[in-house]
């Protein structure tokens, strides 16, 4: 009785530990979800719905490469910094102008 306790309870426990496992594997990004929250642009925002941080840097640059050439678009030329990537006023505008198309 006692072995048959045993394995029942070894068993528990090791397909809570694989439930785990795949719950963690499987879960959407949860580090990512916090860095979407004060986008404006709808563009902007679901990329970083998809992918993160991460997403939208790959994408900025993406854009800025394939915006006009006679523009010199610089991440400096609407955003203050690069670590909260806080924009400046221009910054809506130009991406509608210049980068939108180009966004993806």
């Amino acid at each position: 009785m006692f072995q048959k306790r045993s394995l029942t309870t070894g068993f528990l426990v090791a397909s809570l530990g694989v439930a785990a496992a795949f719950a963690v594997l499987t879960s959407p990004n949860v580090a990512s979800a916090g860095d979407c929250d004060g986008l404006k642009i709808a563009e902007v925002k679901a990329v970083c719905a998809k992918g993160g941080k991460e997403a939208v840097k790959k994408s900025m640059k993406n854009a800025m490469d394939a915006a006009p050439k006679d523009k010199k678009l610089k991440c400096q030329s609407c955003h203050e910094d690069q670590k909260e990537y806080k924009t400046k006023g221009n910054a809506e505008a130009d991406f509608k102008a210049m980068l939108a198309p180009n966004f993806k």
